[in-house]
């Protein structure tokens, strides 16, 4: 990967939103968000490591319910074609 000269690499992991319950990973979701709009200004990439939300599943696809503020602001932040987003999740299925 190259990084352009005065960009930078951020990496985030472990953010269990939803943990131990929506309403209080409230203030740690919005933290996140202002933390996006932070980096993503000289960002040339941002690598979330897994645990992004804190959810137990046990079906192949499923979607979390909540945490639209964490998933627009990545939907934004992805639109931009020069700056990328890389999720690297790990889920084990039994």
């Amino acid at each position: 990967m190259q990084i352009p000269k005065g960009k930078k690499i951020y990496f985030a992991s472990d953010n269990h939103l939803g943990a131990p319950t929506k309403e209080q990973s409230f203030p740690r979701e919005q933290k996140f968000v202002a933390w996006l709009d932070l980096v993503k200004e000289d960002a040339a990439a941002i690598f979330l490591l897994g645990d992004l939300f804190d959810f137990w599943a046990e079906y192949k696809t499923v979607v979390p319910k909540g945490f639209t503020r964490t998933l627009g602001k990545l939907a934004e932040i992805s639109d931009s074609e020069s700056l990328s987003i890389i999720l690297l999740e790990t889920m084990i299925y039994g």
